[in-house]
């Protein structure tokens, strides 16, 4: 799947917001012992607080990754590295419902969320996102280093099992009958519809639940709609666009069987899973 690194801090409603809160996630079908270097992007940061949107807090986080990768045996390169490394930090303010006759106070959250995409496909790899939340936002700022450093300790992700390779659709660049038989257009509109209708299902596709499933499914989404869009008056461009959905139909397809794999599931999230997969593998196979 073809995407740049989805950038999001993913926030949680002021009344769930918790203290030194983490969360990581990453895909089960890629074997991490053979990444070995890394280019480091430049951070973003998405906060009014000038405690937060400053250049020496983001150049501090920034070193952190690069020494926790080191750390962990991989070279940085800029010359065809491994992986990306996108990182950003995002603020908000919320009231947190303490205090005396003065009313609640104004609390700050920071959330910094750190992505490993592989370079050659644009694929997200390990999303690490931390979340923290102090009444002082000199004092939030200044532990944004550490909280990247504790992100990688639990890198490279333990994997139980053999690590099985992504099923794979037949690629239209290497089978004529398939590049033949497919109906794109029809294909992209299916595709919509089943992330609408997944997208409905909260319990299961919530703010705080997959998060990413939601990032495979939005990058499919897109390619989705640039088919549906597409006018087809430039044959190189639809040829791009077609593979770049074909890429992203393949990429939810293996994530959604792979929650359906995942022992902390309930019986229903992995039926739901299954049953995601299957219907995005359809739009291929039975065309």
């Amino acid at each position: 799947m073809r995407f740049t690194a989805l950038l999001l801090g993913l926030v949680l409603s002021p009344g769930l917001l918790l203290a030194d809160d983490h969360n990581i996630d990453f895909d089960h079908h890629t074997d991490f012992k053979t990444l070995k270097s890394f280019a480091l992007h430049e951070g973003k940061v998405d906060s009014a607080r000038p405690e937060l949107n400053n250049p020496l807090v983001v150049k501090k986080v920034g070193e952190v990754i690069r020494t926790s990768l080191k750390a962990k045996g991989l070279k940085e390169t800029s010359d065809r590295p491994d992986v990306l490394v996108d990182y950003s930090i995002t603020g908000i303010d919320f009231h947190s419902g303490r205090g005396g006759r003065r009313g609640p106070t104004v609390e700050s959250e920071a959330t910094l969320v750190i992505d490993l995409v592989k370079r050659d496909v644009g694929t997200l790899l390990w999303r690490a996102v931390y979340r923290d939340n102090e009444s002082n936002d000199g004092k939030l700022a200044r532990k944004l280093p550490g909280d990247a450093k504790g992100l990688f300790s639990e890198y490279p992700p333990r994997q139980a099992g053999p690590i099985e390779p992504p099923l794979t659709f037949v690629s239209p660049e290497t089978s004529l009958k398939v590049t033949s038989s497919i109906n794109y257009k029809t294909a992209a509109l299916a595709a919509l519809d089943i992330i609408e209708s997944a997208r409905k299902d909260e319990a299961y596709f919530g703010a705080n639940n997959h998060p990413g499933l939601s990032i495979n499914l939005g990058g499919l989404e897109r390619a989705a709609r640039a088919v549906s869009d597409d006018s087809g008056a430039n044959r190189q461009s639809t040829n791009k666009k077609n593979n770049a959905f074909l890429d992203a139909l393949q990429s939810s397809a293996n994530y959604a069987l792979e929650i359906s794999s995942r022992g902390a599931e309930t019986v229903e999230s992995k039926t739901k899973s299954r049953e995601l997969a299957s219907k995005l593998r359809a739009l291929v196979s039975s065309q």
